[in-house]
C-alpha cells in the first residue's frame, strides 16, 4: 500500500498504538499539517515516535558537511530545535513529550497517556537484527535497494563489533547480491571512482548501491582485523584518495564517507605500523597530525574532525619512535599526549595506556644507558 495518508491509503481513518516517522517531517512543505496527520492516527493510549535533524547541530564548531546536511537548502523545509519540536507536539494534544538529542538528530516520543521511553535492551537489539536480516534475505519482496542496504548494515555492524568470521561471510554475500542486483562489483573500487567523476549522482547510484562510497572503508577495516595489513593499506589509501582528489557536485551524497576520512588515514598508518614499517608509519602519522584545518572544497576537508583520533595518532607516533630506538623523542611525545589526555574529555581512557608507554620508554632508555656504561667501563 503506497497511497499517501488521506489519499486512499488503507490506513485512512485508522488509529495505531505506535506511529513512527523517521526523517520525514523536514521534507514536507507543510510540516504542521503532516504532524497533525500523524497525531490523528495515534491512538489515545498510543505513542508517536518522530525523528528529525537537530537545528542545534548546525553550529560554528560543526563540520561543513554537518551544517550543510542539517540545513540542506531546497530539500529540507523545516528544521527544529528540541524545545520547538516539543512545543509543536504539545500543541497537537500530546500531554507527555520527551525529546532526546542524539548527535545530529532529535528523537521525540509523544503520548496522551503517561509514557516513559526506556533504553534498548539486548533482547530489543536482537529483534532489530532479526528484522533487518529478514529484509536482507528477501530482495524479491523488499526490492534490491532495501535488501542490499540492510545486508551492508549487517556487514558494517559485524566489522564494528570485530566479528571477523561473520563479516567475511556477509562480505561475500554482499558482493554476490550487488553483482546480481546492480551488475557491479564492489571489489572494483577504482572503477566506481572513475564513474563517479563522469556520471550524475542519480545515474551513478542507479548503477551502484548508495553505500558504495563507504564500503571500501569497512572492507579495509575487515582486512586490518584479519591481519591482511598490505591489503588494508591499499584499501584505506584508495578510499582517502577518492575524497582528496574529487570535487563532487553534491557533497551531501558523500557525507558519510567524508566523515570517515580521518579514521581511514589513521588506520592506513596503523596498518603500515603493524606491517613493521615504523618509519613510514611515523611519516603518515605526522602528516595526519599536521594536515591544516583549512577551508577547502574537496570532501576530505569537509568531514568531521575527531580529537580522539588525533590523540590516538599522537600516541602511535610515539610508539613508532619507541620501536625505532628514539627513546627520548618517544618519551617527549608520550608526555605531550598524557598532558593532552589530562585536559581533554576524550583522553581519560588513554591515561593508563600512556603511563604504561612512558614506563616502557624510560625502561628502554635505562637499558640503553646501562649498556653504554658497561661498554665504556
Amino acid at each position: 500500500d503506497f497511497a499517501l495518508l488521506g489519499q486512499g491509503s488503507a490506513s485512512d481513518g485508522k488509529r495505531f498504538g505506535i506511529v513512527y516517522s523517521s526523517e520525514v517531517i523536514e521534507h514536507v512543505p507543510d510540516p504542521m499539517g503532516f504532524a497533525r496527520t500523524l497525531a490523528d492516527h495515534t491512538a489515545d493510549d498510543g505513542v508517536l515516535v518522530l525523528t528529525t535533524p537537530s537545528a542545534e547541530f548546525a553550529s560554528p564548531g560543526a563540520s561543513r558537511l554537518d551544517c550543510l546536511g542539517t540545513v540542506w537548502p531546497g530539500i529540507h523545509h523545516a528544521i527544529y530545535c528540541a524545545d520547538g519540536l516539543a512545543k509543536m507536539l504539545r500543541g497537537l494534544g500530546f500531554k507527555h513529550v520527551t525529546v532526546r538529542r542524539q548527535r545530529e538528530r532529535l528523537v521525540a516520543f509523544a503520548s496522551r497517556e503517561p509514557f516513559a521511553p526506556g533504553q534498548l535492551t539486548s533482547e530489543d537489539q536482537a529483534k532489530i537484527r532479526n528484522y533487518i536480516t529478514s529484509q536482507a534475505d528477501d530482495p524479491d519482496r523488499f526490492g534490491r535497494s532495501l535488501a542490499s542496504g540492510n545486508l551492508f548494515r549487517l556487514f558494517r555492524d559485524a566489522v564494528n563489533l570485530g566479528q571477523i568470521d561473520r563479516a567475511r561471510t556477509l562480505n561475500c554475500r554482499l558482493r554476490e547480491t550487488c553483482l546480481t542486483a546492480y551488475g557491479c562489483d564492489l571489489f572494483e573500487h577504482a572503477q566506481f571512482c572513475r564513474e563517479a567523476q563522469s556520471a550524475a549522482q542519480e545515474d551513478l547510484f542507479g548503477c551502484w548501491p548508495y553505500f558504495t562510497p563507504v564500503y571500501a572503508y569497512y572492507a579495509s577495516m575487515l582486512s586490518l582485523q584479519d591481519g591482511r595489513n598490505a591489503e588494508a593499506v591499499k584499501g584505506f589509501l584508495s578510499f582517502s584518495e577518492m575524497l582528496e582528489k574529487n570535487n563532487f557536485s553534491n557533497a551531501i551524497w558523500w557525507s558519510e564517507a567524508a566523515h570517515l576520512y580521518e579514521s581511514a588515514r589513521f588506520h592506513e598508518a596503523f596498518a603500515v605500523l603493524l606491517d613493521g614499517r615504523q618509519s613510514e608509519a611515523a611519516r603518515l602519522f605526522e602528516q595526519m597530525l599536521g594536515r591544516p584545518a583549512k577551508a577547502c572544497t574537496d570532501l576530505a576537508g569537509m568531514g568531521r574532525r575527531s580529537e580522539t583520533i588525533a590523540l590516538r595518532a599522537l600516541v602511535q607516533l610515539g610508539v613508532c619512535r619507541l620501536q625505532t630506538g628514539c627513546y627520548w623523542e618517544a618519551i617527549a611525545i608520550f608526555d605531550e599526549a598524557l598532558e593532552w589526555a589530562g585536559r581533554s574529555e576524550v583522553g581519560s581512557p588513554h591515561v593508563s595506556e600512556l603511563v604504561g608507554l612512558l614506563n616502557a620508554g624510560y625502561a628502554a632508555l635505562g637499558s640503553q644507558t646501562d649498556l653504554w656504561q658497561g661498554g665504556a667501563t
